[in-house]
């Protein structure tokens, strides 16, 4: 289990994302502790900045992981689609978790 998850969300970042991820990789804490995920919200330079990524991730398979949205590639959701689906999940998880406790 890695020490530290960071998500980094991108949409079109091919001229920053090896600074990025170089700066993550060389953090004092170490790679090995270090989950990297990194989220592709439907980018549109041909590729760019997901091959990037791949270089990074084959270095670092398992520190980088590469998600994409699979709804936003096709043009039906972006990112924040994803982000409000995932606090509405959180929300129903907290609120069974209260109602677990409740429960003697």
């Amino acid at each position: 289990m890695k020490a530290v998850s960071v998500i980094i969300p991108f949409h079109n970042s091919t001229e920053y994302m090896r600074d990025c991820i170089e700066n993550m990789i060389h953090q004092t804490i170490g790679i090995d502790k270090l989950e990297l995920i990194f989220v592709d919200d439907a980018s549109d330079d041909d590729g760019r900045t997901v091959e990037v990524l791949k270089e990074y991730e084959a270095q670092y398979p398992d520190s980088i992981k590469l998600i994409c949205l699979a709804l936003g590639a096709v043009g039906i959701a972006n990112m924040w689609f994803a982000i409000f689906a995932d606090v509405g999940v959180m929300i129903i998880a907290v609120l069974n978790s209260i109602r677990t406790l409740r429960i003697k």
